[in-house]
């Protein structure tokens, strides 16, 4: 049935509105080949347009007083390229299409907002990349709406209710060529697609400026040790278009769609910097005032690298964006730390700390939304700035906490969306040398010390892995010095997450004698032998640790190591029958291990009297010849010693023994 006149001119006054208002949206979906994953939650932050293309892509970056071992400037020709092809971690099977982050006004896709269900709250209708047309039903409220579970609907559906579809303006999707003709710019780390039109009419800034880029993108990867290969499993793809305004962009997975003002460098796309509170011109830095154009490209860029749960959670992917693009700029010196301060502080009309703050630890978007249903922007980023100047905050921990825990943080995912919250923040404290309690009392919004940052829902976290080894041995002593011992170390995991990449070392006393990785499942347990000999007599304390350096999360980090002790006794090498002294009888007792199944020597490494390795005849004739001839002594045979070859069998034996009877 088509829609009444009415419902046409309801939604075309609607249309009205929206435009006259000037809003924006923000949207993070969670797509399949058809659409969002069953079960993903689509949120649909609305705030003023005044969050523009100029304001929200100025976004952050890293931190200062970070000192790296390659120079801040790095030629193409010297850098490493390696990590192209890296394994390090594997993409996510589960998701087959990466969310999308959008930075501006601009939705990748046609979309809009109508009452499917009749149950007085807006519902999102979305075209998806496959063609077909989804409904994503109201889970949350008007003023705060949480889209769950996309339903596939018909185009006539749509045309009965009065359902029109907004198109947004030319624009790369998810780094596929559509219409426009594109220019294709290799780089050893990523690859860049110039819309034609565009490449032609800016071609002699562009260059530099994707040079200048490489050398600051490459710093970004050395910092955060992130790729795109990494958490997407592909060679991260930059889009650039023209743009009306000076620079905005959006991000998925392993993509950055990027928007610049046709020419590059448009007269009013300057941004000033900061000298003692004051605002100039004239930026000294390599970029000068156009340093804008960089900071958005780095924004956009890092979106693509998150781990999947952080780029999962809008308001600390773009907390991340806006805090790593100016103080990356700041490392690089492109601008310095007052200016990146400065913009983080003051954010936009609705993220900036101050407004947050007196607002109830709210923004000021039209939804009043506090920080985790927020999307943070400068809010989140100052939050960061607080724990690198405040707190101690050591980032190269951060990432490294996060490198070698990300069977970790992609629980959080599975678990639900505060337990990421949670877990990030835990992050920060461990990055910051604090316990889980000390850096809740900082975030939280009513801590018990007085207001926190605003963060009102937790989880517990109970869920990491919880690491335990038992040290068995293979015999119990006390053993000859000499003697091997296996030690076995059961490393149990009695947490509720998988834990890979373990160190298990193992020491005599302070020295360190082995390390070898494992991966334990959550519940399970895997094994680690080591083959451990001493010829020092007395006690060995041996322990085994794990995660001794602690770079894995646990839930009690108190239980990672045991021991045991070791008692050896010295042996006198050739006394084979345990007299305590040298002579014929030792060797009688040889011959009679080896030829009638008599005892072994004890411990068997003393009846090796020629240190061959192996306790044979050869050892017998070796002390005939030491007690009767003055041969060398046990255990210490001359310089290119090979035994006594030729005596292998008791007949060779009684040979012997005939050529020397008058000696024995």
């Amino acid at each position: 049935m088509n829609a009444s006149k009415h419902d046409i001119l309801l939604l075309t006054i609607l249309v009205a509105i929206a435009v006259a208002l000037n809003l924006s949206f923000l949207v993070l979906v969670q797509l399949d080949k058809t659409g969002p994953v069953e079960g993903s939650i689509i949120k649909v932050l609305t705030g003023n347009a005044n969050l523009n293309v100029v304001s929200s892509v100025s976004q952050q970056t890293l931190y200062k007083g970070i000192e790296l071992a390659s120079p801040k400037k790095t030629s193409s020709s010297s850098r490493d390229t390696s990590r192209t092809q890296s394994t390090r971690k594997p993409s996510i099977p589960e998701i087959n299409m990466p969310p999308v982050i959008v930075d501006e006004d601009i939705l990748p896709v046609p979309y809009a907002y109508f009452d499917y269900n009749n149950d007085g709250k807006v519902d999102l209708v979305r075209k998806e990349v496959d063609g077909k047309y989804y409904v994503y039903f109201n889970k949350g409220n008007n003023e705060n709406k949480i889209f769950k579970e996309g339903t596939l609907v018909s185009s006539e559906d749509l045309a009965s209710r009065g359902v029109v579809l907004s198109k947004p303006s030319s624009r790369v999707d998810r780094g596929q060529k559509d219409a426009l003709v594109w220019e294709y710019l290799s780089y050893p780390r990523y690859d860049v697609y110039v819309e034609q039109t565009y490449y032609n009419n800016n071609q002699a800034n562009l260059i530099p400026f994707l040079n200048n880029f490489e050398e600051r993108y490459d710093l970004l990867e050395q910092q955060t040790g992130w790729s795109s290969e990494e958490y997407y499993g592909t060679k991260l793809k930059i889009n650039i278009t023209a743009n009306g305004a000076c620079y905005g962009g959006s991000a998925s997975g392993g993509v950055a769609n990027i928007k610049f003002s046709d020419p590059i460098y448009m007269t009013g796309c300057e941004k000033p910097y900061y000298q003692d509170e004051v605002p100039y011109m004239g930026n000294p830095g390599e970029l000068g005032d156009w340093w804008g154009y960089m900071g958005t490209s780095l924004h956009e860029s890092l979106h693509t690298i998150n781990p999947y749960p952080l780029f999962a959670r809008l308001w600390l992917t773009e907390g991340f964006s806006r805090y790593y693009e100016y103080n990356l700029l700041t490392f690089n010196g492109d601008i310095n730390q007052e200016t990146s301060d400065t913009y983080i502080y003051q954010g936009t009309a609705q993220y900036n700390w101050q407004s947050y703050v007196a607002n109830d630890y709210r923004d000021t978007t039209i939804n009043n939304n506090p920080i985790q249903q927020s999307a943070g922007y400068a809010i989140t980023a100052w939050m960061f700035s607080m724990m690198r100047d405040n707190h101690s905050l050591n980032w190269q921990s951060f990432y490294n906490i996060i490198d070698k825990n990300y069977e970790t943080l992609n629980k959080s995912r599975q678990l639900g969306n505060y337990y990421t919250d949670t877990h990030v923040i835990d992050i920060f404290g461990r990055a910051s040398g604090k316990t889980f309690d000390q850096i809740k009392s900082i975030w939280r919004y009513d801590s018990p010390s007085g207001p926190g940052w605003g963060v009102r829902n937790w989880t517990d976290i109970n869920w990491y892995a919880d690491l335990n080894p038992v040290l068995t041995v293979s015999e119990q002593g006390p053993y000859f010095t000499g003697e091997h011992v296996n030690l076995i170390a059961t490393i149990f995991n009695n947490g509720d997450t998988a834990s890979n990449s373990v160190s298990v070392r193992f020491y005599n006393g302070a020295n360190l004698l082995s390390e070898q990785f494992v991966n334990v499942n959550a519940h399970s347990n895997a094994v680690v032998n080591y083959d451990f000999t001493t010829m020092q007599a007395g006690d060995h304390i041996v322990y085994v640790k794990v995660d001794e350096s602690n770079v894995k999360i646990e839930t009690n980090d108190a239980n990672n190591e045991d021991s045991e002790s070791l008692s050896f006794i010295p042996y006198v090498c050739g006394d084979a029958d345990s007299s305590g002294i040298v002579d014929i009888s030792d060797a009688v007792y040889l011959i009679s291990y080896i030829f009638q199944g008599g005892p072994a020597p004890n411990p068997l490494i003393a009846g090796d009297a020629d240190e061959s390795g192996n306790v044979d005849i050869s050892d017998a004739v070796y002390l005939i010849q030491y007690i009767f001839q003055g041969g060398p002594a046990p255990c210490d045979p001359p310089k290119g010693y090979s035994g006594f070859e030729a005596i292998s069998t008791q007949e060779d034996f009684s040979n012997y023994m005939k050529e020397i009877s008058d000696l024995v």
